[in-house]
C-alpha cells in the first residue's frame, strides 16, 4: 500500500497561501524555516518529512507544509499560483541570479520551466515553516539563513526493502526501479544546475536511513535547528 497520509494537492496549495496571509498579520517568528531533504531513490524522504510536519507542529506551534514533487508540479501548472509566488520574491540574492543565470542552455524549452520552480522553491523557502523533500531544493535554497539541508542516504538492500514495504511492487520492481531513477534524479539535477547533489557541503547532516529511524532522525534534525537559532 502507498504511503501518503497528506491531503490532496490542490487542497494543500489551497491551505498554504491561507497560512501565509494569516502569517503577514504578524511578526516574522524564528521558526519561519525551512528544511530540505534530499536523498537516494529508495530512502524514506516522504515518510520523514510526514514525521517532520508532525513533530515540528507539536514542539514549535503553526502549520507547515510539505513542498514534494507532486505539490511544486502543480505549482508550476498554474501559472496564476506561480505569478502570485514570483511576485513575493521581494530582493532577488547573487546566488539565486547565479543559480538562474547558469542553468545548461542545451536544456532550453525545459530550462524556462525549471527557472520558475527554481525561483518558486526559493520563494517558499524564504518564507519558511516549509518542508521540501527532492527538486534540489537543498541547492537553490542555500543562501537563506533560514534554511537547513539534510541527506538520506542507505544500502540498496533497505531502500529496496523499505520500498517494498511502502508499495505493491515485487522485489525485482523495486530493484529495477531505483536504478533508473536514481540515474534519472542525478542527470535531472546535473544538466539543470551543473553539481552533484551528493556532495557533503551542501547539507548540515547526512543521515544513513538504514541505521537511524524516521523519529530520530526528525528529533536530531529539531535539536540541531533549536541550536542554530536560539
Amino acid at each position: 500500500m502507498s504511503f501518503n497520509p497528506l491531503p490532496p494537492v490542490d487542497q494543500r496549495i489551497k491551505n498554504w497561501f491561507d497560512l501565509q496571509r494569516q502569517s503577514q498579520k504578524g511578526p516574522q517568528s524564528k521558526y519561519d524555516i525551512s528544511i530540505t531533504i534530499s536523498r537516494e531513490f529508495g530512502c524514506e524522504g516522504y515518510p520523514l518529512a510526514v514525521q517532520l510536519k508532525k513533530d515540528l507542529e507539536a514542539a514549535w506551534g503553526g502549520t507547515w507544509t510539505i513542498f514534494d514533487r507532486l505539490l511544486l508540479d502543480k505549482i508550476l501548472e498554474e501559472k496564476h499560483v506561480s505569478l502570485e509566488l514570483l511576485e513575493r520574491i521581494g530582493e532577488r540574492s547573487h546566488l539565486l541570479d547565479s543559480l538562474i543565470s547558469s542553468l545548461n542552455p542545451h536544456w532550453k524549452t525545459d530550462q524556462d520551466l525549471y527557472e520558475i520552480m527554481v525561483e518558486t522553491i526559493h520563494t517558499l523557502a524564504q518564507k519558511g515553516r516549509a518542508i521540501f523533500v527532492g527538486r534540489g531544493a537543498a541547492v537553490v535554497a542555500q543562501d537563506l539563513e533560514n534554511s537547513f539541508h539534510f541527506r538520506l542516504e542507505a544500502p540498496l538492500e533497505f531502500r529496496v526493502n523499505s520500498m517494498v514495504r511502502r508499495t505493491e511492487m515485487s522485489v525485482e520492481e523495486v530493484e529495477s526501479l531505483i536504478k533508473d531513477k536514481q540515474d534519472q534524479r542525478e542527470r535531472f539535477i546535473n544538466h539543470f544546475l551543473g553539481i552533484d547533489i551528493k556532495d557533503i557541503s551542501y547539507y548540515h547532516l547526512i543521515f544513513n536511513n538504514a541505521k537511524i529511524k524516521n523519529k530520530e532522525i526528525s528529533q536530531t534534525i529539531q535539536t540541531l535547528i533549536e541550536n542554530f537559532i536560539s
